[in-house]
């Protein structure tokens, strides 16, 4: 890292400076200040020695904020996952379904096995039996 030639160091230790004091997060700040101590001078592998974080991770932080020319590119992302079988509006629906009575739908109770039906018949949707009770049990909890 000190090999390499920063433009704009003191603009970038600035922004770093005002993150730590504002930042709640502090995965983010940790990250923050470590770049921060390698752009004014520390090096990488004296954090490494210490076991404090690898030394590629911490290059790989320094050479994205340097390239990017800010510390956002340091933050986690949002992890969302799979999405939704049925959208909230489905799961609504079905909801008002498993509050009524089960013979208005043409079943005698509602297990996971008449859930599985009526999602199939109603939404289109193909979803096993045991996520169908998992659905129910989230659904009419009170």
């Amino acid at each position: 890292m000190n090999n390499r030639i920063i433009n704009n160091q003191n603009e970038l230790i600035e922004k770093g400076k005002n993150i730590i004091s504002d930042s709640v997060d502090a995965n983010y700040q940790h990250k923050v200040e470590l770049v921060l101590l390698v752009l004014q001078g520390f090096k990488v592998s004296d954090f490494s020695r210490l076991k404090i974080v690898s030394k590629s991770a911490l290059t790989s932080w320094v050479r994205d904020v340097v390239n990017s020319g800010s510390f956002e590119c340091l933050r986690h992302l949002p992890i969302t996952g799979r999405p939704k079988r049925l959208s909230d509006e489905q799961l609504e629906e079905l909801k008002k379904a498993l509050q009524s009575d089960p013979e208005e739908y043409g079943y005698l109770v509602w297990d996971g096995k008449t859930i599985q039906e009526y999602i199939s018949s109603k939404f289109n949707q193909n979803i096993c039996i045991r996520h169908c009770q998992r659905i129910k049990n989230t659904l009419t909890k009170k």
